[in-house]
């Protein structure tokens, strides 16, 4: 499963595997596959997005999710 949103919406409660601030000029954060394809996308508030991912195995995730603030 791959879950994108709002990090008050989609936050596990849990420490996050990674965190970084994104340059999101377009004011968009999207999810794309190995040949560029958008699986998921939304609108983000700001040129500079702060993202956390968090996933249920660091070696072969069934469960990611991406949340943005």
């Amino acid at each position: 499963m791959l879950t994108l949103g709002d990090m008050r919406e989609v936050d596990p409660g849990t420490p996050p595997v990674l965190q970084v601030k994104l340059k999101t000029p377009s004011r968009k954060i999207a999810l794309e596959s190995i040949d560029i394809q958008t699986i998921l996308e939304a609108d983000v508030s700001g040129q500079e997005t702060l993202v956390r991912i968090w996933a249920n195995h660091p070696m072969s995730p069934d469960n990611v999710i991406v949340g943005f603030e």
